[in-house]
């Protein structure tokens, strides 16, 4: 793997806490003990106004961007959340409940949720339509120091700075597992963004104060969390502060006091770089959406963007929508923010998918089965683009409240329910679905725009 420095980004005037990624543009977040948060464009290597952003009184110490892109939560020693648009670089709400420094924070899955850890040992999961915290739990002994949700959209493993790690409900509070990984403190905690295999079997990278960093399969059985160590990887001569993996999870960056950042082949578990990334020690790093970048931030105050080469990452470049192009799209055709698209976009392409598809172009002999299913797949979707919808009253009505709703989200069942409701059911602990009793396979609420629509449009209902 050839790896080389492609940016470097100066203007903060103390340590660099953290760094993050725009899901749908290449621009780059940093946050810093100088109190601010700075914009960084990597097309042209310069800070995007309005940046720096100025809103917190002490050390900023997390920022990360909502799944979508379009909010960035920070959080700071001051004890506050902020949350910011990122089409207007405004901010939107401050969220206050947390008694001490606030030291993390992560989005759901689907960016409905923003769980904060903080030094006051408790954990808050602010519901972010609303602004409004519905969970808060301090289960902790110690600083709650890092968090990130599983996949599944409910569980969040939050870490403690005396070594332990529990994993909980977010939508009740309810603990489902406990125990202590890293005896000098949990630095970090990233769960993969894929599942290990079949079941609720997911990976998670943990790094700590003793020099390790350890993978983990973490499986859900009844309700409850087993953890069991997959590697302990121990290249690192201080202690761990940062972990990321690549979006398609084959590499794993860890960074380091040692001012060093060393990347992992997660198939072999071996290096395959160091890099000797800062004169201090490293606090933070992120892969790019596209795999092909990866960001470091540090106490020498810069922040450094890494190109990766390889022949494994090739495969990871993003190509352009068949069916769009537009200023949604970078200068490079790469990145769309498909997360604005409208039905008729989403129909558009799905055409233009099942075109290529079909004619056979740029498709492999031995990919014959993946596509077959692949194909029939876009054919269910592009029949139900196609079909003209015929919704009734009580399709308009949600079916724990049967009421008219007014915020249709779908949940894994398949259902659409008023949000507000179906929030109340899954933080009473209920992980059955309300119409079929069958189990949910996961917390993810995904908005329903099309319902929401055609209720819009509709005559109000007798």
């Amino acid at each position: 793997m050839e790896v080389s420095c492609f940016r470097e980004f100066r203007g903060h005037t103390v340590d660099v806490n953290f760094v993050s990624w725009s899901p749908v543009d290449q621009k780059l977040v940093s946050c810093s003990g100088d109190k601010t948060v700075r914009i960084w464009d990597l097309t042209t290597g310069r800070d995007v106004p309005p940046s720096p952003l100025i809103a917190h009184s002490l050390h900023v110490n997390a920022c990360v961007f909502s799944p979508s892109g379009d909010l960035l939560a920070t959080v700071s020693s001051d004890t506050s959340v902020k949350l910011w648009s990122t089409t207007t670089w405004t901010l939107i709400g401050t969220l206050s409940g947390h008694s001490g420094s606030v030291r993390c924070c992560a989005f759901s899955p689907d960016g409905n949720l923003l769980a904060t850890g903080s030094a006051d040992e408790s954990v808050r999961v602010w519901e972010v339509s609303t602004l409004q915290c519905v969970t808060t739990f301090s289960k902790h002994e110690s600083n709650v120091v890092c968090c990130s949700f599983a996949p599944n959209g409910w569980l969040l493993a939050t870490g403690g700075s005396t070594g332990e790690i529990i994993f909980s409900d977010a939508f009740s509070g309810g603990v489902v597992g406990k125990h202590m990984i890293h005896d000098l403190g949990v630095n970090t905690i990233v769960m993969a963004p894929q599942q290990a295999e079949q079941g609720e079997t997911y990976v998670m990278v943990t790094a700590g104060n003793d020099n390790k960093v350890k993978l983990w399969n973490v499986t859900i059985q009844q309700k409850r969390v087993i953890m069991q160590v997959r590697a302990t990887l121990s290249s690192h001569s201080a202690p761990v502060h940062t972990c990321a993996f690549s979006p398609d999870g084959m590499l794993l960056a860890s960074g380091s006091v040692d001012c060093n950042i060393i990347i992992w082949d997660m198939v072999s578990l071996q290096p395959k770089k160091h890099l000797k990334a800062h004169d201090r020690f490293i606090t933070h790093c992120a892969f790019s959406p596209d795999g092909h970048f990866l960001a470091s931030a540090s106490n020498d105050k810069v922040i450094k963007v890494w190109k990766l080469n390889s022949s494994g990452l090739d495969s990871m470049a993003p190509s352009p929508s068949p069916s769009r192009s537009d200023s949604s799209s970078s200068a490079q055709g790469g990145l769309i923010k498909t997360q604005r698209w409208s039905l008729d976009e989403v129909c558009g392409w799905v055409e233009a998918i099942k075109r290529q598809m079909t004619s056979g172009d740029k498709l492999h002999p031995g990919d014959g089965d993946a596509v077959s299913r692949l194909a029939k797949a876009l054919g269910d979707l592009g029949n139900l683009c196609t079909s003209t919808p015929r919704a009734s009253g009580d399709d308009f009505k949600c079916p724990i409240t049967q009421q008219t709703m007014v915020d249709p989200v779908v949940a894994s069942d398949g259902f659409t329910y008023e949000r507000s409701a179906i929030m109340a059911w899954l933080g009473r602990g209920q992980r059955t679905s309300p119409v079929t009793n069958l189990p949910l396979t996961s917390g993810t609420l995904l908005p329903n725009r099309h319902l929401k629509a055609l209720i819009g449009k509709a005559p109000p209902l007798p």
